[in-house]
């Protein structure tokens, strides 16, 4: 058997790693779907760091159940949560413009019967969340891989299984 060659992955474009991940992956989701979307979540954290971008953003949007082709979208669109934020004197500092979007239509999304629909309110709400000192950067994301992990971990009843609490 010959030994592997390691200088050739040190040769490689980034394109060609690019698709050797891909079918990687797509292997592997064949195999453990959960593991896949782990190791998704896990590359796009080490090349992006833990915020959202637009495609993820918007993954994350229709895991919560928001399908633009089905008519049903989240309260605000990023471009509004954006403006609303400049209008307010945000800077950006410890987010970004989709982890606030994120935070914000989750809120509402779990609080808007008890709330109601005033932006100001969800927006003072995420703000406080994502700039909170006690916490690192990036609890949308976290959040986000929190939530979603639940999801796929819940049985058909709701109920996790016991040692199923890895991101709480």
């Amino acid at each position: 058997m010959n030994a592997y060659d390691h200088e050739i992955v040190y040769k490689a474009t980034k394109e060609q790693l690019q698709d050797v991940i891909e079918d990687w992956i797509h292997r592997v989701k064949k195999i453990d779907p959960d593991m896949a979307e782990d190791l998704e979540c896990d590359l796009y954290e080490k090349v992006n760091g833990q915020h959202f971008d637009r495609v993820q953003y918007d993954r994350a949007m229709s895991q919560r159940g928001y399908d633009s082709e089905r008519g049903r979208q989240p309260k605000w669109q990023v471009e509004q949560v954006s403006d609303y934020a400049r209008r307010a004197g945000d800077r950006f500092d410890r987010y970004n413009e989709y982890d606030l979007s994120y935070e914000m239509n989750t809120l509402h999304g779990d609080y808007a019967s008890s709330l109601g629909d005033s932006p100001e309110t969800y927006y003072r709400m995420a703000k406080e969340r994502l700039d909170s000192r006690e916490e690192p950067d990036g609890r949308a994301w976290r959040d986000y891989r929190a939530e979603s992990y639940a999801r796929r971990r819940r049985d058909r009843m709701g109920r996790f299984a016991s040692d199923d609490r890895r991101y709480r």
